[in-house]
């Protein structure tokens, strides 16, 4: 149902595998499996997430670059949908429609973003 519906709308679908990830992107998954995929295939590219806090860094916060110094944090590039909430993408939004059900679920991730052309679907 959700894979029709993204059809329908104009949206093509890509391959995850093919996709043109940069570490300035969002990458949307349903599941922490899936999530932790993602964040091993580009280990590569610095981007973390406080799981902490001080005055400098929030937990939840996303930190592009360097590990932060003073709080903990985990190297991550994929995000469960409810992990994201509150995010607005400024750059590409990846969606990977695995697994991803329900109509609601799928405005949730989509709504991260702020023009329809930044989302990208894959599967």
């Amino acid at each position: 149902m959700i894979r029709s519906l993204v059809v329908e709308c104009g949206f093509s679908i890509q391959e995850k595998e093919k996709i043109l990830y940069r570490v300035k992107d969002l990458i949307i998954t349903k599941v922490n499996d899936n999530k932790n995929d993602f964040s091993a295939k580009y280990a590569h590219l610095e981007k973390y997430v406080v799981t902490s806090k001080n005055n400098t860094y929030s937990n939840g916060e996303i930190i592009i670059g360097p590990k932060p110094d003073g709080v903990t944090s985990v190297k991550q590039h994929g995000f469960t949908v409810f992990s994201i909430q509150g995010e607005t993408a400024k750059n590409k939004l990846f969606i990977d429609l695995n697994q991803l059900s329900g109509i609601r679920l799928l405005y949730t991730a989509v709504s991260r973003a702020k023009y329809m052309r930044q989302i990208v679907f894959m599967e």
